[in-house]
């Protein structure tokens, strides 16, 4: 049926809808033009291409942020037991430990807002790179020239045998190879112990061992006598895991060398046990009175705050004194893939006078771990000073842990406010 209009006076008049159409445009035109509309042509550009990439860009940036801040101002008490705090605790130091492949994430997001011309996304992931991958460029950077040794050097290695190894003839003809002094041995079991045995024969007539079925065994192997017995009955931390502590003497003075496996933070029990063995390792360390070298698969990385507690307590990390590279020793067999993703997790650490003056890693031959060698003795200058002092306890570092939380909460407000402004 036809549409009609009738005015006044007016005969009756057929509108077609063609006509109600084209005046509906009109009106619509003078409305824009007497309201001052503003066209969509005039808004900015990156918002008018991609209006809801940008957005979710910025919320996912903004996320970024948050786990970055919040994985290297985390409070880590050793002390706490509450499972709560444990478990925010452990994933705190999982995003630091995992950082690199964080911040590779992160140069891959800012490459796209450059390229969708989205210069505040671009700008604020480019800022987030200093955190995540600026911590390995250190490594590359030229550093202070390695000591130079004077006197009378030790030669120490520390190796993962890996208790799943299927090349341990391998590896142990590696170990043979190195010619290390003194061999620091972890996942000591005793199928290795014969292959060690059948291998190196008499070259290490100074020996102790604990031998385990399960990942937590441990050797000393040393070409130079023990100063005193080789102690492997205790578990600092933990009720099964062993460590050991032998005594040689480098320069005619009495070093103690600490062999170390703690456990790997592979899930939330092992978190904690690893938590308790370290802090019960630094107060056996503060006890000590001679110069110590402690080394082994330490199941943490360079960047981890028990890294930084060790260098609190006065050690000296070898790799960052004498290293180059980034020195991964985790995962072994990867290649290219430990070389450019892996983590440093074997370390030797040092105090009381004594200097690194070269530090490598060779093959990992079938373990999950790459070895790592390491020169050290006493600087020219140092002495055989003896330590003495309380014990290690937490009131040692430059902060108090209620200033620092302080400190780190307010230093989280101002860069998550700061990278919104970029927004």
């Amino acid at each position: 049926m036809p549409n009609t209009l009738k005015g006044a006076g007016e005969e009756d008049q057929l509108i077609s809808p063609r006509t109600i159409t084209a005046t509906a445009n009109r009106t619509a035109v003078q409305v824009t033009v007497s309201t001052g509309a503003t066209p969509s042509s005039s808004l900015p550009a990156d918002a008018q291409r991609h209006p809801t990439a940008r957005a979710r860009l910025t919320q996912l940036t903004l996320a970024l942020y948050v786990l970055v801040l919040f994985a290297w101002l985390w409070p880590h008490d050793r002390d706490a037991t509450s499972s709560v705090y444990l478990l925010v605790s452990w994933a705190a130091f999982m995003l630091r430990t995992f950082l690199l492949p964080i911040g590779v994430v992160v140069g891959l997001l800012a490459l796209v807002a450059l390229r969708r011309r989205l210069r505040g996304p671009a700008l604020a992931l480019g800022l987030l790179l200093l955190p995540t991958i600026g911590s390995e460029a250190r490594h590359f950077s030229a550093g202070a020239a390695a000591p130079r040794l004077p006197g009378d050097a030790l030669t120490l290695m520390t190796v993962n045998l890996w208790e799943y190894n299927a090349s341990p003839r391998r590896l142990a003809e590696s170990m043979l190879a190195a010619d290390a002094e003194v061999l620091l041995i972890q996942e000591f079991t005793p199928a290795w112990q014969r292959v060690i045995l059948e291998t190196l024969g008499d070259r290490y007539p100074h020996r102790a061992w604990t031998k385990r079925c399960d990942a937590f065994g441990m050797a000393v192997l040393s070409k130079r006598p023990f100063v005193e017995p080789v102690r492997s009955d205790f578990t600092p931390g933990s009720h099964d895991i062993p460590q050991m502590r032998a005594v040689v003497e480098v320069d005619a003075r009495r070093v103690v060398i600490y062999n170390i496996h703690l456990a790997p933070p592979r899930r939330l029990s092992f978190f904690a046990t690893q938590n308790r063995q370290f802090a019960a390792l630094l107060d056996l360390f503060a006890r000590e009175n001679d110069p110590l070298i402690v080394g082994g698969d330490w199941n943490f990385s360079d960047i981890a705050d028990h890294a930084f507690r060790m260098k609190s307590a006065g050690f000296t990390d070898t790799w960052a004194q004498a290293g180059a590279g980034r020195g991964a020793t985790w995962p072994g067999d990867c290649g290219w893939f430990r070389r450019l993703a892996g983590l440093r997790i074997d370390h030797i650490f040092l105090n009381g006078g004594l200097v690194c003056a070269e530090v490598r890693t060779t093959e990992a031959c079938g373990s999950d771990h790459v070895p790592m060698i390491a020169r050290i003795g006493f600087a020219k200058e140092s002495s055989a000073r003896r330590r003495t002092g309380p014990p290690y306890d937490d009131s040692r570092i430059a902060i108090d842990r209620r200033s620092l939380t302080l400190a780190q909460s307010i230093t989280f407000q101002k860069a998550v406010t700061y990278a919104a402004r970029l927004f």
